[in-house]
């Protein structure tokens, strides 16, 4: 059995909780796939999670998942990293091509 891709795209995402409902929120969100709760602010009832996923399709659906998980007000991606290795895999045509370059002839 083949094991799963190990996490490529890593993003970090502010949430907004509703008022009153952060731990209830928090708790709900730590129980997606990839999702961990990295920083809280309770006094504004937002919260810095990370998303770790294997490919692009998995982050957009895991974003879409917290922006519909309960007691979410807002959540949005402020940042997204991914591992150069990934990047190589989803890009097969690319991979392995290298640019030809000429060099200037030069005059004598």
């Amino acid at each position: 059995m083949k094991s799963p891709p190990d996490p490529a795209h890593y993003s970090g995402i502010l949430v907004l909780a509703g008022e009153g409902h952060l731990e209830a929120c928090l708790s709900g969100l730590e129980r997606l796939p990839g999702v961990t709760v990295h920083f809280v602010y309770p006094e504004s009832s937002r919260a810095i999670v990370v998303l770790e996923t294997a490919t692009l399709a998995e982050q957009q659906e895991g974003l879409r998942a917290i922006q519909r998980a309960e007691h979410v007000i807002v959540a949005e991606m402020a940042y997204h990293r991914l591992d150069e290795q990934a990047q190589a895999d989803e890009q097969p045509a690319a991979r392995g091509r290298r640019l030809q370059t000429t060099q200037p002839r030069s005059s004598q």
